[in-house]
């Protein structure tokens, strides 16, 4: 018989007991359970690249990260990516990609917006929270004239001594009142 909050092992995951007297296993009663993640010791922060991709294999299985957890992961890819490899690659999956980091893919070029870990399912075409495409130089932004010129994703510009980013489609906006992400990369 298990005792209260005793350990279990099942499909290569730990679980503690959370109910006196339970003796049915997590996979029959998980209510009963509670899953055991490993714990990130505050002398690791920033996370190393080891710890990163572990967490974030991890998540790719399900497994839901404390919020301190997900928030250190974060800043560690933050304060980490400035300093890891070329800026100009092709698209793969597992690569470190931070904002304004600049990927090949399907022969298009496209631009970070978000610091993340590439998956399978997160293609530039298809994650567009996390990129736009590469399209021009840095053109002086001059105000649209209708739907027939506005600005696309991506379209990158130039105002007031500024580099900045579409961030929408069809944009006729100045940078800086919608649509526009300054670029500081």
């Amino acid at each position: 018989m298990f005792k209260e909050f005793e350990k279990y092992e099942e499909n290569g995951k730990a679980f503690e007991n959370i109910i006196e007297g339970n003796t049915i296993p997590p996979s029959i009663w998980p209510q009963g359970w509670r899953e055991i993640l490993p714990e990130i010791p505050e002398e690791f922060h920033p996370l190393s690249m080891e710890q990163i991709q572990a967490y974030s294999m991890l998540k790719n299985f399900g497994v839901s990260l404390p919020e301190k957890t997900e928030l250190q992961i974060h800043e560690s890819l933050i304060e980490l990516t400035p300093y890891l490899g070329s800026s100009e690659e092709k698209w793969e999956p597992g690569q470190i990609i931070r904002r304004y980091c600049e990927r090949e893919f399907d022969g298009k070029t496209y631009i970070a917006i978000k610091p993340h870990i590439t998956k399978l399912g997160w293609e530039p075409p298809i994650a567009v929270s996390l990129w736009v495409e590469k399209l021009g130089d840095w053109d002086e932004w001059q105000q649209p004239k209708g739907g027939h010129d506005a600005y696309k994703k991506g379209a990158r510009v130039t105002h007031n001594g500024q580099r900045w980013i579409s961030i929408a489609n069809n944009n006729v906006w100045p940078p800086g009142v919608f649509g526009w992400e300054l670029y500081d990369g």
